[in-house]
């Protein structure tokens, strides 16, 4: 049985996206640049876990899929809110989802 996303690389994108977390925690204790720099952090996280995903063979043309990893990202935006790991929930969310799919064979419906 061919696993997209395995316990080992499972557990590396959790632990890279607690620590884009904990940074966007810390930056938002600067007043003002802190919530720019976080914005610019969370860019960086979705995009370095976008292309992992991509790599992995996890594509985003299901909707569901997309929604659970990308939807997290209102959490990144809002200025207040984004001191919350939004990263790691759409990364832990969207791992599980896909180690689902691998475990079971049955894909997620594409439409929502």
């Amino acid at each position: 049985m061919n696993q997209r996303i395995d316990s080992t690389t499972g557990g590396a994108m959790i632990g890279v996206a607690l620590l884009f977390d904990a940074v966007n925690a810390g930056l938002n204790l600067i007043p003002f640049l802190g919530q720019i720099l976080s914005v610019l952090v969370s860019i960086v996280a979705y995009c370095t876990f976008g292309f992992w995903f991509l790599k992995r063979g996890v594509g985003f043309a299901n909707p569901k899929r997309a929604v659970t990893f990308f939807g997290s990202g209102v959490i990144e935006a809002i200025p207040v809110l984004n001191i919350l790991p939004g990263v790691t929930l759409g990364v832990a969310l969207t791992i599980a989802m896909v180690q689902l799919e691998d475990k079971t064979g049955i894909k997620m419906p594409k439409k929502v």
